[in-house]
């Protein structure tokens, strides 16, 4: 009885490992056939591909009429780029002399960018009074738009210490700075050694940039909300526009 019990105890045992066997078998056949699909899509693919790129360079294709169209707002793009080198200046000190330098002068162009945005949309004549210099065009602005800006007083003082720093760089020359001065002893070294400096390198500071920033800005505010433009926010960028026509073959 012994062998017979062990044998029936077997037995199935075998039939689940049989299962096992073919439940495992159709698994595998059954990646198999995937992967056979997968393939097989993959070179369909590709030689649809090769196709199209063969038929299209067979075939001549139809030529298109493309019209494009941009208006930048010049301005704009200068105060961005101002207000970035400030940042940068900020975050990092170290040369940032340079950042200021470059910070001010943007924001000069962009002043006079703006004048020369604002002004045509106030005089139809505006191409003859071109030739005005910046401060002048900001007197013809403001007496158009009746806005008083005192001249010993901000903004319209930081205007004027603005351009002439702007002149001097944008017609810059070599110039030489002569000084005679009496120092006592203890203080020889550091005064004998320091760097004469130019009125334009002097105002490249820190200082200077932000209040540059905060009263230019002023400006520009009180003369768009005067002027009460439509469709013309400030600091806006611009227009694109773009389109594409195809053409007929009689």
């Amino acid at each position: 009885m012994a062998p017979f019990k062990g044998s029936i105890n077997r037995a199935p045992t075998s039939l689940f490992n049989l299962k096992i066997f073919f439940s495992r078998s159709q698994a595998v056949v059954g990646n198999v056939l995937l992967l056979a699909s997968l393939i097989l899509d993959l070179y369909l693919f590709s030689a649809g591909e090769e196709w199209w790129r063969l038929s299209m360079t067979t075939k001549k294709l139809p030529k298109a009429q493309v019209y494009k169209e941009r208006t930048i707002h010049t301005y704009s793009e200068l105060w961005h780029g101002s207000g970035v080198l400030l940042q940068r200046a900020k975050g990092e000190p170290k040369g940032s002399y340079w950042l200021w330098m470059g910070s001010l002068i943007l924001t000069a162009f962009a002043f006079e960018a703006y004048l020369n945005h604002i002004g045509p949309k106030l005089f139809s004549y505006w191409d003859a009074l071109e030739t005005l210099s910046p401060e002048n065009k900001l007197n013809v602005i403001c007496e158009k738009l009746k806005i008083d800006l005192p001249k010993n007083n901000r903004p319209r003082q930081t205007v004027h210490g603005l351009f002439r720093f702007r002149n001097n760089l944008a017609h810059g020359k070599t110039i030489t700075i002569k000084e005679r001065f009496e120092i006592d002893v203890n203080q020889c070294t550091d005064k004998f050694l320091a760097n004469q400096k130019a009125t334009w390198e002097t105002y490249c500071t820190k200082r200077n940039s932000d209040r540059v920033r905060e009263d230019i800005e002023k400006v520009m505010r009180l003369i768009h909300e005067k002027a009460n433009l439509e469709n013309d926010p400030l600091y806006g960028f611009g227009m694109y526009s773009a389109s594409a026509k195809l053409q007929q073959d009689f």
